[in-house]
């Protein structure tokens, strides 16, 4: 039996070859995998968000431009970025975005709450009109969708209509809505919390009352609203205006303060 040929050990340079082709590979898969638009587009939203927090806005846009032109699909991006727009006053950058969201997904209710938001601040009333019309079909007893109501009413000038909307959306906040119509798609942007939406709403309510002459029931209402008031921009901001209103010039810049301190880019 002859015996078998002896096999000579690859060399170690081999070996070395190997291990070095193995390793590129893997990379080149990582690599490959990180570079999806998707990933991407989620490291400048990311990036953005961070940008924004720290007050840097032309940075943060810049960056969610960018995510959007990868991922134009993604609703989160678009209105994110529809709402820096809208801080910057390009009104119809920000609505057309908005309208992309809608056309995609027309019972997107960020989306329709966004544009109510963009066509009141820009005075664009019939598009805002038909977004809260749409919010109001697709949630009848929603507190967000009667106080926007609320909103567009008092910016026509019909502030007793104003004020029914507002208490009903207050009421709306003490308990679950009975409507049989179904839910609205929640949005991807957080919306204020319950308390801040009520403070908000109650805000916008001594509004009313002042634009009615019952000042002493406004003033009334904002205090107790001020003593309590959770730490939201939103809602200092509406103080300030209330406050302003009343002719209490020192009480409304300290509330005007507050809401800088806590987001001087918020435009809710």
């Amino acid at each position: 039996m002859m015996p078998q040929a002896w096999k000579k050990p690859p060399s170690s340079r081999l070996c070395l070859r190997h291990a070095l082709s193995a390793v590129l590979l893997l990379c080149a898969l990582g690599m490959g995998c990180a570079s999806r638009p998707e990933d991407k587009a989620r490291d400048l939203a990311r990036r953005a968000e961070t940008a924004w927090a720290n007050h840097r806005f032309a940075t943060a846009l810049a960056l969610w431009e960018k995510a959007h032109s990868l991922t134009p699909e993604d609703a989160h991006v678009a209105l994110r970025l529809a709402r820096a727009y809208g801080h910057r006053v390009e009104w119809e950058k920000a609505l057309a975005l908005c309208r992309e969201v809608i056309e995609r997904n027309p019972r997107h209710a960020e989306a329709w709450r966004t544009t109510a938001l963009l066509g009141m601040a820009s005075g664009r009333m019939d598009e805002a009109l038909r977004a809260v019309e749409t919010l109001k079909r697709l949630n009848p007893e929603g507190a967000e969708s009667l106080s926007l109501h609320g909103d567009f009413l008092l910016l026509q000038g019909e502030t007793t209509g104003a004020l029914r909307a507002y208490d009903a959306a207050l009421e709306s906040l003490t308990g679950e809505p009975t409507s049989a119509e179904p839910r609205p798609e929640p949005g991807p942007i957080p919306s204020l919390s319950r308390r801040e939406l009520s403070a908000v709403i109650q805000a916008k309510k001594a509004a009313c009352l002042v634009a009615l002459g019952r000042r002493s029931d406004a003033l009334r209402l904002i205090e107790s609203l001020a003593a309590g008031a959770p730490d939201a921009p939103a809602v200092w901001a509406h103080l300030g205006r209330i406050w302003e209103l009343l002719g209490e010039q020192d009480q409304a810049a300290r509330a005007y303060e507050a809401a800088f301190a806590h987001d001087p880019g918020d435009i809710s």
